[in-house]
């Protein structure tokens, strides 16, 4: 409850955010005044992890996200935006000697944000993810709200972006077992170079997080950091948008997504990226 209440105390003083799928850095560019945008982003991860302690076993994790994001223009400062995602995700675990499959699919946590614009160069966003995703097939957590302050500038032809913030995630149940995973505190930056309708785009991003709790207990050897790249570009064209990315995780192996309890920070060995939109006048 006293996490809650923060991170509500946070969303209210600030009231502001949004979401910069297809790749990690949010960054100050809004879409106007009464334009509305319709997306479609498509990224497919996977993790592999080795069993620790010489225990002869491995699991490999494997994603693929679609999420149908809607932003409306509020005003030329103020973007608001509601994101649908449909996950499908299998795993493949060898354990002394037996292999178990499983797969699920279905839709995610919905979320919900804005994102305001202080001033050129400064702005924020919030966001919150719905306890919509089905928690007993991993397809979602509890309830999880963001907020990020994000600071951008141009120097030397390009265009720096950075965000900065915290990420309260609740409590939730999955097979009757209570898990309250740590609350991240997140930093990424983003360097974008135009030239003419493409940009090239170079991103990283890193969590830290204390330990997670399973059944009220704290997990030792939960609590760290993970570290991920992205890179990739941007076409232009008129109202169309189209992204592609590559992304690499270079922290930790043990914190990351094909790891038990690391689905929470969405970290992973490899992942390919995809992103469109279509913005128009209403």
């Amino acid at each position: 409850m006293k996490k809650l209440l923060v991170c509500l105390l946070i969303v209210v003083s600030l009231a502001v955010v949004s979401y910069a799928e297809p790749f990690l850095t949010d960054d100050l560019n809004l879409i106007g005044k009464n334009n509305l945008e319709l997306g479609l982003s498509f990224s497919y991860g996977i993790d592999k992890w080795d069993w620790a302690d010489n225990t002869a076993g491995s699991s490999i994790f494997g994603l693929t996200n679609l999420v149908f994001p809607i932003k409306y223009g509020i005003s030329d400062k103020l973007d608001a935006q509601i994101e649908v995602p449909y996950r499908s995700w299998k795993s493949e675990i060898e354990f002394a000697g037996a292999k178990t499959e499983t797969n699920e699919s279905g839709i995610g946590q919905i979320a919900a944000g804005v994102k305001y614009l202080f001033c050129n160069n400064l702005g924020a966003v919030v966001k919150i993810q719905t306890p919509t995703g089905d928690t007993e097939k991993m397809l979602g957590e509890g309830t999880d709200a963001g907020i990020f302050l994000v600071p951008s500038l141009k120097v030397a032809g390009l265009n720096l972006s950075a965000n900065l913030g915290y990420i309260y995630k609740s409590k939730f149940k999955s097979i009757g077992i209570e898990y309250d995973p740590a609350d991240p505190i997140v930093a990424r930056i983003s360097a974008e170079y135009p030239y003419g309708n493409l940009s090239l785009i170079a991103e990283g991003q890193t969590q830290i997080f204390g330990k997670v709790k399973v059944a009220g207990a704290s997990v030792d050897g939960t609590n760290g950091s993970t570290v991920d790249t992205v890179f990739g570009a941007q076409l232009v064209k008129d109202s169309l948008k189209f992204k592609l990315g590559f992304g690499l995780g270079l922290g930790k192996e043990d914190f990351k997504a094909g790891s038990p309890l690391f689905h929470f920070y969405d970290s992973w060995d490899w992942r390919i990226i995809f992103g469109s939109s279509y913005k128009f006048k209403i």
